[in-house]
């Protein structure tokens, strides 16, 4: 009695926790040279803050020095440091227009495809 509930109760989670990923993706077989410039795009977007915090640390024992060991050279010191950050910003914008962009157009090509199948299937009726 209750082992028989028990295990009805297993399928029926099986059922209701289901993702059909594998099916998604085999229907974005076209798109799947955007959707990789996408995770790529997100790879690069999600090294953003890791690499702030390591040219903030950088700063900061730099700034810990005393003013005779810092070199005043155009892209030395401080003045590296002053020039990377907007230039992290800016890959960071670059990136994440790639991420969004491509899985934006990717989206849109299946939900296109989608919308297609089930119309002519709506007309087959």
């Amino acid at each position: 009695g209750e082992e028989g509930r028990e295990e009805g109760r297993g399928e029926e989670d099986k059922r209701s926790k289901y993702s059909p990923m594998k099916r998604v993706l085999s229907m974005m077989r076209k798109d799947w040279n955007i959707l990789f410039l996408g995770v790529v795009g997100a790879m690069f977007n999600g090294a953003v803050f890791p690499i702030y915090g390591f040219i903030l640390s950088k700063i900061i024992a730099l700034l810990s020095l005393p003013g005779e060991h810092v070199s005043s050279g155009p892209l030395q010191g401080a003045n590296l440091y002053a020039f990377l950050f907007p230039m992290v910003g800016l890959g960071a914008l670059v990136f994440f227009s790639i991420q969004v962009g491509s899985f934006e157009v990717a989206g849109a090509r299946l939900t296109r495809r989608l919308r297609a199948q089930i119309f002519a299937k709506m007309m087959r009726q």
